[in-house]
This record gives C-alpha cells, sequence and structure tokens, in this order.
C-alpha cells in the first residue's frame, strides 16, 4: 500500500516523506473526483484540484523558467549573464 512507508520511523517529516504525502494526497484525490463525478481522467485536470499554495508556485517557477530555457535556446529571448 502506498502509505505504508509514511507511517513507519520518525514523527519528523523529512522533505522527502512530505513530498511523498503532497503526491498520495494529490492521487486521492483525482481518485475520489472520477468516481463521484464519474468523469474519465484527464491530465489537465489536476490544474483543477486543490493543490498546497507553496507547490502551485513551485510549478509556476519551474514552468517559466522552463519557457524562457526554450526561448533563449530559440534566440528570441535574450540571456542574461
Amino acid at each position: 500500500m502506498l502509505l505504508t512507508g509514511l507511517t513507519t520511523g520518525s514523527n519528523d517529516f523529512g522533505g522527502k516523506k512530505r513530498s511523498n504525502v503532497v503526491i498520495v494526497r494529490m492521487i486521492l484525490t483525482a481518485i475520489y473526483l472520477m468516481l463521484s463525478t464519474g468523469k474519465a481522467w484527464n491530465p489537465n485536470d489536476l490544474y483543477e484540484i486543490n493543490m498546497p499554495e507553496a507547490l502551485l508556485e513551485k510549478q509556476k517557477a519551474k514552468a517559466i523558467k522552463l519557457a524562457i530555457e526554450l526561448l533563449q535556446s530559440e534566440r528570441l529571448y535574450p540571456r542574461q549573464n
């Protein structure tokens, strides 16, 4: 079971355990929404799920960084030194 590794060990949640809890929560929320609404899974629905604000900001920052790197590789955005 997914939650087995999360309940063992000390009460101090490290970064890895915390990220596992976030991922498990997102998966369980997606499953619940699929079963309660009858809708098929669509990866784009992931953005409709209520995610923690810190994780949402981290995803936005990563997406912006990757977009800038792509534009710089295509020489459509100036490189910053």
